[in-house]
């Protein structure tokens, strides 16, 4: 154990359970194992003093951040976990269990015992008067409660306030637990501060305060709210009843306390100032720890902030250039804490791979509480671009684009314009034209010398210089070989010899241009003293330079047996003591970032490379293996649930960089599968794409195309090529994946029967929908007959079976099937599993296309309703079923509202996703021929037309979604007078769409109905009566005598029998029609008035999902 304090004794900290002390017992008797894994805590092991003698104390940390910065150091990571949900809490024994086993179940007694022992808190004056159980009794050193809450996420805060007012509401009785039981809402909703006068829950109010004005927002000014009801109180009643919190109140600027002077103000809020600008924006997100040994760099640093704070309507951003090796991440790092309190936003983006920088963008979506669920990047991170440029939810905002590469692959994610910066740090010279570029060269010789002699101080100038001479000045090699000087205590004479020496030896090597000597000299003394003196450490770091130059979660490092490394490593692996004893020799000499904090451990790229530049051929298979072994162990192995894309987008650099997809392991060929997979799901299209491509051509060319694996990723390649709409080239991949599948695994495999549907889908597309039919069909039933009608597999393809028989326009056959899967969906998944709602929406479109348009529409809005609850508004299934509600309440005859929500519907669509995105036409559609019924007849055609070509641009001109689409803008151009234009267009959509889908396919009969009306208006009538006839007869036999589509061709047959003068014809046949509207539609229905005014009626059709 390694202890600052040489008297210090080791006192091992056990759990007070039966079980904890019973082995124990056996440990120290000698009658158990002869190891026992406990947590130890240094204690002072200095004797106590005589009466009168002066004592020596260990120094305590003198401010809250120092008190935080410690607590981080030496509590383990779980503890520090307590901490942070313990500082938006008043606090006892009994909320100190509460927390622990409600919200952190995963903590133990010993990690309580942690941070009771840290010294972190003092005993309150007891207050006899609050019950039992709930009395405050501690309180945290002034000051640690704020800076822990900055370092917390507002969702542990709002759970651990919202759990211990639970709990304070079951232990205090009458009015007082009424309003802690209010207290407890208030977390959940902070519109109920106006019910609480505060007074009567004072004790338990005052503490949680600096948690609201954490949580920010509404809860900032609730907090507000209770400080002005507290003040008027009485200053003296204040402190009588809670004086324990006066001190840190008033060191931390929060308007509570007893007597306070003027002057005693002035310098609270003069020590509120300092603490402000030490303390982290309100969204702070993956910055690296400061270094603490940062010297020099002070012009660049002034520059730096003259230039982002010129401001210009445009951002333009700042790049940082120059070699590896001269700290423009350090430089970064440094200007962000100097400057932090200036922004209310700073994120950092690692920028090396395009996949970091979605996955951080997403989470910042969520750290500015954007309605994104599910965390889908092809929502959050356009919706992030857009809250930036329009400076909400906060104003000003910095992002860091750290070790960015092209200027091309990086761009697309910045904001154009808003109240914030962009600084951007790299290696590549393009930059200079793409940015404001600021030249970072080699440390100046003062610099060098500065440093050198901050981590030894005995150096005097001469030799300081003669050590940077040599180095060259590189920063990281100066850093390097500072830290090798101050750990071994080596004169720089012989340390000098040394590095000569390495560097000679590297330069015999021919290393790459930009490979700089000096650091790789500088490295090789401490790499060979790790080699000497503890191996496995060494190990460590070679299998990590595999790894990406990402921070390396240490999860991925523990536990893990029969590792394919060497022996010291594999010990080191499999035992959490020699694991962390390894990381300690890591760290002692430099050669990595631990953050312990984090719990990760993160090498510079250039030793990386200094280290695989000295391996041998066997070396470099050996621990590629081993790195690619640690990361399958860290695989969640559950790709499709959102809860784990997070480790997915952790893992990802690491899988990219340590070339996974080379492995022959079927556990690493996994994880690169499930990564594949967590992509796809997340909305990364074109990096699924890539790493699916490079897996299939890889395992393809090692085992053959027929290969499991190499199958597996086909079909992932086949998807994301799909989403990107590359159908045709989607269709061919898939084609020839169901044909090697069938081969190798026979038709009847369950991932045979998957790209048999996947290939229906394909053919959709293509517009084939008799040919996806005949596809589906077989996959459900030899499911079905395999597997049973409940499978899970069985009941998708039934909902796919069901979408075709829709877009044949057999209504009818589709309600049946989807009810039925329905109801085995909510039986076997759940009612409100996405699955099962996307089943329900199915039943809902059936009943609208067959007619039943109240039943659709109080089905579309139950489905709604639950999307939205369960999934989030801006999800795009949700944003969908919106869309279905607009077709359902236009079908009712509420236009108004229809176009509301089909305009909601279009705009999310459009910023979230783009025009070229699928679900964009389709909204365009919906949105025009709402336009249309409200009289904006040009916009409608507009958006018709721009739909339309959305249309052909994904599916091509003959497709029956493109012609469908055609048929809603022919009837703009009928009623904007463009009647012969019209009715060309209907008999070209006619003929193609026959020939497509069938004579009788209800889309073909609207159009020929929309050409009879056609034909009525350019005076056509006998024409337009022999049309009309033909149809209804075809409609009343495929839709059903009551079905609106056919009671509008009837209605326009009245009106041409009744211009040719067959008045008692038309009569009874009009007659008969306006009884059956309004009995389906019902008397107040728009289409029975315009009916009614002898007006021809016009036929629309919806968009559906392929």
């Amino acid at each position: 154990m390694d202890v600052a304090d040489p008297h210090a004794l080791p006192v091992p900290v056990l759990e007070l359970t039966p079980q904890a002390l019973n082995r124990w017992s056996h440990f120290i008797s000698r009658t158990g194992p002869p190891r026992y894994d406990v947590r130890v805590v240094a204690a002072s092991g200095e004797p106590t003093p005589v009466p009168g003698q002066h004592r020596r104390t260990r120094a305590r940390p003198a401010s809250a951040i120092e008190w935080v910065r410690h607590l981080r150091a030496q509590l383990s990571p779980t503890a520090y976990h307590l901490a942070r949900l313990y500082a938006a809490a008043p606090l006892n024994a009994h909320i100190l269990e509460v927390l622990r086993t409600r919200v952190l179940p995963e903590a133990h007694t010993w990690h309580l015992a942690e941070l009771l022992l840290s010294g972190v808190f003092r005993p309150t004056p007891p207050d006899d008067a609050q019950p039992a159980g709930a009395r405050v009794e501690l309180e945290f050193v002034d000051g640690v409660r704020d800076e822990l809450l900055a370092e917390g996420t507002r969702h542990e805060t709002a759970l651990a306030m919202e759990t211990v007012f639970d709990y304070l509401a079951e232990v205090v009785q009458g009015p007082v637990g009424a309003e802690l039981r209010q207290m407890g809402a208030l977390v959940r909703d902070p519109s109920r501060a106006a019910h609480l006068s505060a007074a009567r829950i004072r004790p338990w109010l005052v503490p949680v305060l600096p948690a609201l004005v954490a949580l920010g927002g509404r809860y900032g000014t609730v907090a507000r709210l209770f400080e002005a009801r507290l003040a008027p109180a009485g200053r003296e009643e204040l402190s009588d009843t809670a004086p324990a919190h006066q001190g840190e109140h008033a060191a931390t600027g929060t308007v509570l306390g007893g007597n306070v002077s003027m002057d005693d103000e002035r310098r609270r809020r003069a020590a509120q100032q300092g603490e402000k600008a030490l303390r982290p924006p309100p969204v702070w997100g993956n910055v690296p720890p400061r270094n603490r040994a940062f010297t020099g760099r002070v012009q660049l640093l002034d520059l730096l902030h003259r230039r982002l704070q010129e401001g210009t309507t445009a951002v333009i951003p700042e790049a940082l250039q120059g070699m590896g090796g001269v700290g423009k991440s350090q430089l970064a790092v440094e200007y962000v804490y100097r400057h932090m309190h200036e922004y209310q936003i700073v994120w950092w983006i690692p920028s090396e791979q395009p996949q970091q920088i979605r996955q951080s963008l997403v989470e910042l979506a969520g750290r500015l509480e954007l309605d994104i669920s599910g965390g889908e990047a092809g929502a959050a991170i356009p919706a992030v671009i857009e809250a930036l440029r329009i400076g909400e939810p906060d104003k000003s905002w910095l992002l860091v684009f750290d070790n960015a590469e092209t200027p091309e692959t990086v761009r697309d994610f910045f904001p154009t314009n808003g109240p914030g910066r962009i600084l951007v740090t790299s290696r590549n010279a393009q930059w200079a034209t793409a940015a404001r570029p600021l030249e970072v060269d080699v440390f100046t010789r003062a610099e060098s010398r500065q440093l050198l002699q901050l981590r030894a101080p005995d150096l005097d100038d001469a030799t300081a210089d003669r050590l940077a001479e040599t180095l060259g000045d590189l920063p990281l090699a100066v850093e390097q070989s500072a830290v090798w000087l101050a750990e071994t205590g080596m004169q720089a004479d012989e340390y000098l010899r040394l590095f000569e020496q390495h560097a000679y030896e590297l330069m015999a090597a021919d290393p790459p241009p930009d490979y700089p000597l000096s650091v790789a000299a500088a490295w090789n003394l401490s790499l060979e003293r790790l080699q000497r003196d503890d191996p496995a450490a060494l190990q460590l770091l070679q299998v990590c330079s595999f790894f990406a130059p990402e921070p390396i979660s240490r999860r991925l490092l523990t536990g893990i047996r029969d590792a394919p490394v060497p022996a010291e490593l594999s010990l080191a692996l499999s035992d959490p003591i020699r694991l962390g004893r390894a990381i300690r020799g890591v760290n002692r000499y430099g050669l990595a970032r631990i953050n312990h904090s984090a719990n990760t451990i993160q090498l510079h790229r250039l030793i990386q490379r200094v280290l695989i530049n000295q391996m041998s051929d066997e070396q470099k298979a050996q621990l590629r293996a081993g790195a690619h072994t640690l990361l399958a162990h860290g695989d969640p192995v559950e790709p499709s649930s959102p809860e784990q894309w997070q480790r997915y987008g952790e893992l990802l650099p690491h899988v990219l960089n340590s070339r996974a997809v080379m492995s022959e392991d079927r556990w690493v060929r996994q994880l690169v599968l499930n990564e594949i997979e967590y992509m796809f799901g997340w909305g990364d299209y074109e990096g699924c794409r890539e790493l699916a491509q490079d897996a299939y051509t890889m395992w393809s060319r090692a085992d053959g195309e027929n290969n499991e694996h190499a199958l597996r990723a086909a079909k992932l390649f086949g998807d994301a090529l799909r989403s990107l709409g590359h159908h045709q080239a989607a269709y061919e991949l898939d084609q020839r994946t169901r044909e090697a599948m069938t081969e190798t695994m026979g038709t009847e495999h369950e991932t045979t029967l998957e790209i048999t549907s996947i290939l229906a889908w394909d053919l959709r597309m293509r517009g084939d929908y008799e040919g996806a039919s005949a596809l589906d069909s077989q996959a459900f039933e030899t499911s079905r007959r395999l597997f049973g009608p409940n499978d899970v597999s069985t009941l998708t393809f039934a909902h796919r079976v069901a979408l075709n028989l829709r877009l044949t326009g057999d209504f009818r056959q589709a309600l049946q099937l989807d009810r039925d899967t329905h109801l085995r969906k909510v039986e076997e998944l759940g009612e409100n599993a996405l699955s099962t709602l996307h089943t329900l929406a199915g039943v809902a479109m059936d009943l609208r296309q067959a007619g039943e348009y109240a039943d659709a529409y109080r089905q579309q809005q139950d489905v709604s309703r639950r999307y939205e609850y369960h999934f989030g508004a801006t999800n795009p299934s949700t944003v969908a079923s919106q869309q279905a509600l607009a077709q359902a309440e236009r079908r009712m005859g509420r236009h108004a509202r229809a176009l509301e929500l089909s305009g909601r519907a279009l705009e999310l669509f459009r910023n979230r996703y783009g025009d070229r995105h699928p679900l964009t036409p389709e909204a365009l559609l919906t949105h025009a021929i709402d336009m249309r019924y409200s009289g904006e007849l040009q916009q409608a055609l507009e958006l018709s037309e721009q739909g339309c070509e959305g249309y052909t641009r994904l599916y091509g001109p003959d497709h029956p979604h493109t012609l469908g689409a055609r048929i809603n803008h022919a009837v703009c151009l009928r009623l904007l007078g463009h009647v012969d234009e019209s009715r060309r267009l209907n008999e070209q959509i006619r003929d193609a769409l026959a020939d497509r889908l069938g004579p009788e396919h209800p889309n073909v009969l609207a159009c020929t109905s929309n050409l009879a009306a056609d034909l009525y208006e350019l005076g056509e009538t006998q024409a337009s009566v022999d049309l009309s006839t033909q149809i209804l007869e075809q409609g009343r036999r495929r839709l059903g005598e009551d079905h609106p589509a056919t009671l509008a061709t009837a209605v326009n047959l009245a009106l041409g029998l009744r211009l040719l003068g067959r008045a008692g014809e038309a009569d009874e046949l009009y007659e008969d029609t306006l009884a059956r509207y309004e009995r389906t539609l019902g008397p107040d229905h728009p289409a029975l008035a315009t009916a009614r005014a002898n007006i021809p009626a016009n036929c629309d059709v919806d968009p559906m999902p392929l």
